[in-house]
Parts: structure tokens; sequence; C-alpha cells
């Protein structure tokens, strides 16, 4: 009941507001409690009065993303394992492919290359406590694993609890209230996905001093996981071209930014992307096995998170 009575005041408020008010609003608004991006999409790219007082009422339901740098990106990518056969060849496509992908998106990023299990926990502690921290975490890292984790350079284990808990609530401070984003290209088990025929069918306190309005939230709010597969199974890497997670990922990432697109919608085309390749690859039993895999996201994010999309160069 009380869902739809807010459902309807939330319809009749997005009927009332004029151009006149929601010009006024927008001024009142501007710097301190929306940022430069949130004010030029409602300004500049919502067509019409409806969809600007939509977007206008629903502006605190999206992360704050304009600071600048806007944030961290660390890539940690363990390539060489010390023999041939277990060497993560072609990796370096997918470093390049993030960094360039990163950078564009207005972040500051990190690469750190063939890591032992102990050296990556540390860096995770290293980087929670860095002064540079902006709008937003995010920490890619890409090796081999299993169910219980990814595997430094030396083979041992790294949970994916090592990886993340430095960065929550209690451990930093500088990341409370802001997405924090995980990108894990590793595998989780090593059984191949079978392939199925699918058909397409149709409350808070007001701080005194500050004016502004602060609650508390759990200290595992807004975090972003995003896995290459499922539990269980193996991550699929092609030798000359990177692997299929994160070169979709980039793909649809770039495209996604510059549509101003939620990253869950963006993580859901990757998804849908990958589950629909096929490959043919000789497994470890030597055997010739037909090659499917599915992406899976984990998140406590508590509000729509949207990467800042590269500026067009004008002509």
């Amino acid at each position: 009941m009380a869902d739809e009575v807010l459902k309807q005041l939330r319809n009749e408020l997005i009927g009332g507001l004029s151009e006149a008010v929601i010009s006024t609003l927008l001024d009142d608004l501007r710097g301190n409690v929306l940022g430069k991006e949130e004010i030029e999409v409602i300004e500049h790219k919502m067509k019409t009065r409806s969809d600007q007082a939509r977007c206008l009422i629903d502006c605190n339901k999206v992360y704050k993303m304009d600071s600048n740098p806007c944030g961290l990106c660390v890539i940690v990518n363990n390539e060489d394992f010390g023999n041939p056969k277990k060497n993560r060849n072609g990796s370096q496509n997918d470093v390049v492919s993030l960094k360039d992908l990163f950078e564009s998106l207005g972040f500051l990023v990190e690469v750190e290359i063939d890591k032992t299990a102990d050296e990556m926990k540390a860096l995770m502690t290293e980087y929670s406590q860095d002064k540079r921290h902006g709008d937003c975490f995010v920490c890619c890292v890409m090796s081999h694993g299993n169910e219980n984790g990814v595997k430094g350079c030396d083979g041992q284990k790294c949970t994916l609890n090592d990886i993340t808990t430095p960065f929550d609530g209690d451990n930093c401070p500088a990341l409370i209230g802001k997405p924090k984003v995980f990108i894990i290209q590793a595998c989780r088990g090593s059984e191949m996905q079978s392939k199925v025929v699918a058909t397409d069918g149709a409350g808070p306190s007001r701080n005194q001093t500050s004016g502004k309005l602060s609650y508390s939230i759990a200290k595992d709010s807004d975090f972003l996981i995003a896995l290459s597969t499922v539990e269980g199974y193996v991550s699929l890497r092609d030798p000359s071209s990177g692997s299929w997670f994160i070169q979709s990922l980039c793909k649809h990432l770039k495209e996604g930014s510059e549509q101003r697109q939620d990253i869950l919608g963006i993580l859901t085309n990757v998804n849908d992307d990958v589950s629909r390749r096929e490959d043919f690859i000789i497994n470890e039993k030597n055997d010739k096995v037909d090659a499917k895999m599915t992406p899976q996201p984990k998140f406590t994010l508590r509000k729509l998170l949207i990467f800042k999309a590269p500026k067009k160069k004008s002509r």
C-alpha cells in the first residue's frame, strides 16, 4: 500500500514540475547537492520536461562521479607462473584494453605485474590507504584461480575476501559511501559449462554542522564484484586476443558510458555477449571440447553507477 502511495505521489510531483521550477531547482542544487555531470545530464540530455523532472527527483539515486581524477584503478596481472604450460598468454592484451578504457574514463591507473599471493594481499592493504582516492575505486585482478579464490604467481591462494575486505567501511574510511568495483578474471573451478538452446521471447537525520543529510550504512555496502565465470567452472582466454570476459567488458563499458548507461545494465549486456560466444578448445585431457561460459556479477551497490564517458574531440 505504501509503495503505491509513494509511486502516485512521485508521478504527481513529476507532472507538476514546470520548466521554470526545474531551472530554479537546478540553480539551487548546483555544486552543493548535484555534481557537474548530473546537472549536464538533466539540462542537456533529457529532451522533455517530464524526463528532466524524473531525473531531478531520482538524482539522489546516482553515485557522484565527477572528481578529477575520478579515482584509482589498480590492475593486477599474473601472467608468468614459471611454467610455459601454466603461463597466461594473451593477458597483456587485457591489461592494455583495461588501462586504455579506465584512463579514458578519467581514472588514475596503476598496473602491477606477477605478484605472489602475499604480495597481492599487501598491495590491497597499501592501496586501501592511498591518499589519491576519488569518487570511485576500481580493482582488476587477472590470474589463475579455483573455488577458493585467485592464485598468486607462486601458486598460493589469495581469497576474494583478501582482495575486498581492505576496502570496506571499517578499513577504508576514504571510500565510505563510494562505489568499489572489483573485476576478477580467473577460473573458479575446472569444469566446462555445458550448452543449452534458448529462444528469446517477448528517513535519515540532518547534520547540524554541514546542513547535509547523514546516515549510517553497512560496512560492506557499495561493492560490485564482476566475476568472469560462475563457481565451479573455467574462465576462457584466447592466447592471441585476451580473455573473453575482459574484452567483452571493455567493449560494452566503453559503449555504455557514452550512452550514460548504468553499470549493471552494461554487465547484463556482457553476460549476454559472452554467453552467446562459442569456440572449441583442447582441455587438460587433450580432448577437443565445445567451450561456453557466462560471467557473474555480485553487488551491494545502493545507487546507479554511471561511468563518465570520454569527451569526444571537436573537429
